[in-house]
Parts: C-alpha cells; sequence; structure tokens
C-alpha cells in the first residue's frame, strides 16, 4: 500500500508510473507497471468498505450526546468509550480497530489526567509580606519575586518551574526546574539569581534585597525573606 502511494505522489508530480517502477526496481522494491494499474483498477475492499463506514460513524459519534450542558471540549470520546459507543449503536468492533481508524484520522480524545498542584497551605507559620502587596521596585536588585509553575515534558513527565523576576526591569533573573516542588528547588533558584547578578557586574547586597514569595509549598520561602 505504501508503495502504491508513493507511486501516486509521484505521479501528482508529473512522473511516468514505468519511470518510477525502474526507479523503485534499482532498490530492491520489485512492482511492475501494470501491478500497480491493475490495484488502482479494483474497486475498493470489503475491508476498506466497512473502514469507511466505521470511521463516518466515528466523526458523527465524536460527542457524547448525553453529555448536554458540558463544553464541547469536554464531550470527545477516546478509544475505549468510543469502542462502548459503537457497539452500542450496533458495528461489532474492537479497540485496536478503533485506535487504528482514530490514529488515521488524527482523532484524540480528551485526558483527563490530574495536574500538578503548586500552591499548598504551608501548615506552619511562615514570614510576613514585607511588600504590603506593594509589587514596584525604586531600583534594580531590590524587590525580587518568585513564581513557580509546571510544565509537562515528553520523557520526564511533570516539571516544576521556579522564575525570580526584578520587580524593577520585570527581568527573570534566573529560573530552575526539577521534578520535585520544594523550598530547596526555590533556594536553588535564588543562589542562582545572586551569582548571575555578581557575574554581571551589578551584585546585589543582602541587606537591601527582599526576596518575596506568595503563600505555597515552597516551605520556609513563603511570603517575603
Amino acid at each position: 500500500m505504501k508503495v502504491v502511494q508513493f507511486i501516486d505522489m509521484m505521479r501528482g508530480r508529473g512522473c511516468r508510473v514505468e519511470s518510477v517502477c525502474r526507479v523503485l526496481s534499482d532498490y530492491g522494491i520489485q512492482i511492475a507497471a501494470r501491478t500497480y494499474r491493475a490495484f488502482k483498477a479494483r474497486g475498493p475492499s470489503r475491508r476498506d468498505l466497512q473502514d469507511a463506514k466505521i470511521l463516518a460513524a466515528m466523526v458523527h459519534l465524536r460527542e457524547d450526546p448525553d453529555a448536554r450542558g458540558r463544553k464541547p471540549r469536554e464531550r470527545f470520546y477516546g478509544r475505549r468509550k468510543m469502542t462502548a459507543l459503537l457497539n452500542r449503536k450496533g458495528f461489532e468492533v474492537s479497540e485496536r480497530k478503533v485506535g487504528r481508524l482514530m490514529r488515521l484520522a488524527r482523532m484524540k480524545g480528551l485526558r483527563r489526567g490530574k495536574e500538578p498542584v503548586t500552591t499548598r497551605p504551608a501548615g506552619k507559620p511562615t514570614a510576613g509580606d514585607l511588600l504590603e502587596r506593594e509589587f514596584t521596585a525604586g531600583a534594580p536588585n531590590r524587590r525580587w519575586v518568585t513564581d513557580l509553575t509546571y510544565v509537562k515534558a515528553r520523557t520526564q513527565g511533570w516539571c516544576h518551574t521556579s522564575f525570580i523576576t526584578d520587580l524593577f526591569s520585570c527581568k527573570i533573573v534566573a529560573w530552575h526546574v526539577d521534578r520535585d516542588l520544594s523550598a530547596q528547588m526555590v533556594s536553588d533558584a535564588l543562589v542562582i539569581a545572586l551569582d548571575n547578578r555578581r557575574r554581571e557586574g551589578h551584585p546585589a547586597e543582602r541587606r537591601g534585597l527582599v526576596h518575596h514569595s506568595d503563600h505555597g509549598s515552597n516551605g520556609g520561602f513563603n511570603r517575603s525573606s
């Protein structure tokens, strides 16, 4: 089938079937021009017709008809639910066939996995808010704020990121990524920020710098320090 698709593509570029078959034979792929034409002259197979019928039903039924009142993007079915729905509608299909057709049509169900939580009560006394919710600064290296977020890596799963921003220039002076959300991650980002400013020729005076973080799960770095 892939060979036929390749010949179709080359024909679309203006190449003759005989020429394409001759080049393929040089690479060890034996197919005669008459074989290609005979294949193209055939009608669709029984499997192709069945797949087309099921695929049309999948496109029509890909939204849950019983999920009224929900957001449209929450009504998309995955492989297992789509298989069960098709069987209820009278189609005798397996998850394997449905999965193959969904990949062919690039249909994906909504994943309902839980997202990481970056804000939890600290559970112990924390430092006060030295900024008093005033997120401005009159000079560099006077007020830094930390923000925590998360990203999903392709191979490593969920990763947490700590950003430190100078409120005077709104410049990110440092960031640090870790698999675990902890006070150590925020502490490492702060050390990196201090080192970056020192190497840039603008060292921060530790007595004149306030490092602030909102209440969250980063332990002793809650609020200002």
